[in-house]
């Protein structure tokens, strides 16, 4: 996983049948002992971190099953809680609006030889895109762990029968 993608992405392919990898998901969901739990909705599953371990930038595990040639595609993504993540899109959106907003007023006042507060509201924008990358790098590495604990639980869950599939 690399250190500067915010959801890391895998493909891992099994021999399994997908409605027999879908059962197997359904099953070691509601019995396993770790406290993982989940949903499968059609062919889709949804991994999550134990509640007692759970904090805010907890990672989920969500999963596309896919079957290509007889052999099942399993695509991964591991990241921050919806929630979590539509918040962050919402703040990176709104700060580069607003600092492309604040270039465009600025360059204009200083063309027009005017008060330049617009690059200010520029430099403040950009403080704050900057500020929030770190906060979600932060968040990041405090879900770390969770996110390694949620992959090897999928692994435990394919029984070794996975082979990954190299990107290109």
């Amino acid at each position: 996983m690399s250190g500067i993608e915010l959801r890391p992405r895998f493909k891992l392919q099994t021999p399994l049948q997908r409605e027999q990898l879908l059962e197997q998901f359904k099953h070691h969901l509601k019995s396993n002992s770790s406290g993982f739990r989940g949903t499968v909705r059609d062919y889709h599953v949804v991994i999550n971190i134990p509640q007692k371990d759970q904090h805010y930038w907890s990672p989920q595990l969500d999963l596309s099953i896919d079957e290509i040639d007889g052999k099942t595609l399993v695509k991964g993504v591991m990241g921050p809680k919806p929630a979590v993540w539509t918040k962050f899109m919402f703040i990176y959106s709104s700060l580069g609006l607003v600092a492309t907003f604040g270039l465009m007023v600025g360059i204009s006042q200083i063309t027009l030889d005017q008060s330049n507060w617009g690059m200010w509201v520029f430099a403040l924008a950009s403080l704050g895109l900057f500020v929030s990358y770190f906060i979600a790098q932060a968040g990041k590495k405090l879900g770390h762990d969770q996110m390694h604990d949620l992959y090897n639980f999928l692994l435990d869950e394919l029984n070794h029968c996975v082979e990954p599939i190299p990107e290109f």
